[in-house]
């Protein structure tokens, strides 16, 4: 798999249309065009897909979107840091921030993973994900709750705009292909919020979009 790009790197892609004949793209790492400013238009990764994640001793598959999510944003959740994972069981969107020695605040209706419920970086609240805010910003959002996407695109809003968060990954889930002209929403508020802001459909993503991004340290 490819890397993600670095600041001081540039970025040589050469088409050919014949043998003699083709269009020559440069970015040059010493002007203000680098490719890690075009992460949304340039993909560093070949074909723009990320091979899905694999980890056994996860409670579910479900994790994998969110290390593809870290992977695209260029960010990855790190020791010390602090989290809130809402709609979390059985627990996959924690397990990964609690492997890395990040703290977590998992909240859900049921519980976890027995493993989870005991690990001493996951405190464990029961009750209702919409409700829930904490005591002080957070350095990540994680939410991956079966819901109606405009509860989960609301709730991502709402975060980002009272500054609970700094990073976010937020699963919007769908019922029907028609539903997808709901996050019209989404792509006009977000990025007016945020320092970075991505929508796609993941490689490990199903009738889903992943929300992903930095917000603002002042909106």
């Amino acid at each position: 798999m490819s890397l993600p790009f670095q600041a001081q790197e540039g970025l040589v892609q050469l088409l050919l249309t014949s043998p003699e004949t083709g269009y020559l793209s440069i970015l040059d790492p010493l002007t203000d065009q680098t490719p890690s400013q075009w992460i949304g238009t340039v993909s560093p990764f070949l074909k723009g897909e990320i091979p899905i994640a694999v980890d056994k001793a996860a409670p579910s598959r479900a994790f994998a979107k969110l290390v593809e999510s870290e992977h695209r944003l260029e960010k990855y959740i790190s020791q010390g840091q602090s989290c809130v994972d809402l709609g979390a069981s059985p627990g996959s969107w924690t397990y990964i921030p609690a492997q890395r020695g990040a703290q977590v605040i998992a909240v859900d209706r049921s519980p976890l993973r027995d493993d989870l419920m005991r690990h001493p970086l996951v405190k464990f609240v029961q009750g209702d994900a919409f409700q829930f805010a904490p005591s002080g910003p957070v350095d990540w959002l994680l939410c991956d709750v079966i819901a109606a996407p405009e509860r989960s695109m609301q709730l991502l809003i709402d975060w980002v705009r009272e500054r609970r968060c700094r990073q976010f990954v937020v699963t919007i889930k769908f019922r029907g292909d028609t539903e997808y002209t709901k996050l019209d929403e989404l792509k006009s508020e977000m990025p007016k919020l945020c320092e970075v802001f991505h929508l796609l459909h993941l490689c490990a993503n199903k009738n889903e979009v992943s929300a992903f991004g930095i917000g603002r340290r002042s909106v």
